[in-house]
């Protein structure tokens, strides 16, 4: 009985100890108070000039996750704006194991006429090389049958049609393909209604890029009008994907 107390107590006494360390030693939360620049102030500059202190002093600084040096208590950081958009919304972190303080500062850039002039044409050429970039317009084809669709891409590919004995034993979809460029798009549609049931948009070569397809078929991951699928490769010497199924919501 005597052994089995000492066991107990073999357990317990460690425990107990650590608890008291814990609670003689408990992790100092840290704070942080931000002393320039001013929140929401406008500023007709490319950078600006960070300065605080936080306590304790072995907390890490953080600006927008990017670690910075300290002096002591303080610091200071020059902090470059963005070029092409006025509100610039900055963290400020102070961090002391698994407690932290945040601070939030909202810079607004005022550019001058010659930065804005740069910044238009920038959007200008993005949008045309975005334009260009596109093979197939599916976000336009979502809600057209497969004849609407062939009046717009013109005709296909490949352009068969079932045959009166599969449509007698029960054959209810069909597809149809297009090709442009280093792109195939597969459309596949109900042989009764002509509705669309999916578009499978890929590229016909070995190291697809799917930030190329989306770009090729004008699609975007969030969308209410369609939902998009990554179609993974089958063929594991040649990991990544074959290709986007594309559906209306």
């Amino acid at each position: 009985m005597k052994n089995k107390k000492y066991k107990w107590l073999l357990i317990f006494i460690p425990i107990i100890i650590l608890i008291i360390i814990i609670l003689s030693n408990p992790v100092e939360i840290p704070k942080i108070t931000i002393i320039e620049p001013l929140n929401n102030v406008s500023i007709q500059a490319n950078s600006v000039v960070i300065k605080g202190n936080a306590e304790p002093e072995k907390a890490t600084i953080l600006v927008n996750g990017k670690e910075i040096n300290r002096d002591g208590k303080n610091f200071e950081y020059e902090f470059k704006l963005n070029d092409k958009n006025e509100v610039n919304n900055i963290e400020i972190k102070a961090v002391n194991e698994n407690q932290s303080d945040i601070k939030t500062i909202t810079i607004n850039r005022i550019f001058t006429e010659d930065e804005k002039k740069v910044i238009e044409e920038a959007k200008i050429n993005e949008q045309k090389e975005k334009e260009e970039a596109i093979v197939f317009n599916i976000p336009s084809l979502i809600g057209k049958d497969i004849n609407q669709i062939i009046n717009i891409l013109g005709t296909p590919s490949d352009n068969t049609e079932p045959t009166k004995l599969q449509l007698e034993m029960g054959t209810d979809t069909w597809d149809k393909t297009w090709k442009k460029e280093s792109y195939s798009l597969l459309v596949t549609y109900n042989t009764k209604t002509k509705k669309i049931i999916d578009f499978f948009l890929n590229q016909e070569k070995n190291d697809q890029n799917i930030q190329e397809i989306m770009l090729a078929g004008n699609l975007s991951k969030n969308n209410t009008n369609y939902e998009i699928t990554l179609v993974e490769s089958r063929n594991k010497s040649l990991p990544g994907y074959t290709g986007i199924i594309i559906k209306a919501k």
